[in-house]
């Protein structure tokens, strides 16, 4: 079975919740964040704390990886997961830059050599009409693959910068996921999430049947 409740409240849906349920957090910050509400239930979190065979589970935030799921699927072998997924900051409404604003941005930086992030991204961000978040964004995934330099908010281009695919980079990488998940976790219909559950689940079973076999 899958459920997921819309409710933000935890004052309103924790009482749906069975009293034997498994509460997982993928971050430190979703502890925080629901710790007040919750009167002497543990929360599990992935990666510190070990997790036990539950028939019921409440997901508390989103994975960074969907192979965390399936990590929570296979230990725990829960019959009934429940959504109530906290986000700080979510990527799926302001979406991944497109290859046209990387090119121009790169092209930018190549003409001025240098850029001072920290006095002029506000002119920059006017001129183009892009949130801040954004160059910041793209000017982190130029620095992972050594195109630019960083220190003290200057953005200097390195001359030396080979060819290489933005999707090298560790945080262009992380921020596909989370538009991927989110999209999945967050805004499919109720019978795609589902189907997403219901093939984790026959994928341990698989797994199972192998190890016996």
């Amino acid at each position: 079975m899958f459920d997921y409740r819309g409710i933000r409240d935890p004052a309103r849906w924790l009482p749906m919740i069975p009293d034997q349920a498994q509460f997982i957090a993928f971050s430190e910050e979703a502890i925080q964040h629901f710790a007040p509400f919750f009167k002497n239930i543990p929360i599990a979190l992935i990666g510190r704390d070990e997790l036990h065979p539950s028939f019921s589970i409440v997901l508390l935030d989103m994975p960074s990886a969907e192979e965390q799921l399936k990590q929570v699927m296979e230990k725990t072998l829960a019959g009934r997961v429940y959504l109530h997924l906290h986000v700080h900051d979510s990527m799926y409404f302001e979406k991944m830059p497109d290859r046209q604003q990387f090119g121009w941005y790169y092209s930018f930086l190549k003409k001025r050599e240098t850029f001072d992030l920290h006095n002029q991204i506000d002119m920059l961000s006017k001129h183009k009409g892009w949130k801040k978040d954004v160059i910041k964004f793209m000017t982190k995934v130029f620095y992972e693959l050594e195109f630019v330099t960083l220190e003290n908010g200057k953005v200097t281009m390195l001359t030396s910068a080979g060819k290489r695919d933005l999707a090298e980079a560790p945080s262009y990488k992380k921020r596909q996921q989370q538009i991927k998940l989110e999209e999945l976790l967050l805004y499919a219909p109720y019978q795609d999430l589902k189907k997403v559950f219901d093939s984790l689940r026959e994928t341990e079973a698989v797994e199972e049947e192998k190890l016996w076999t």
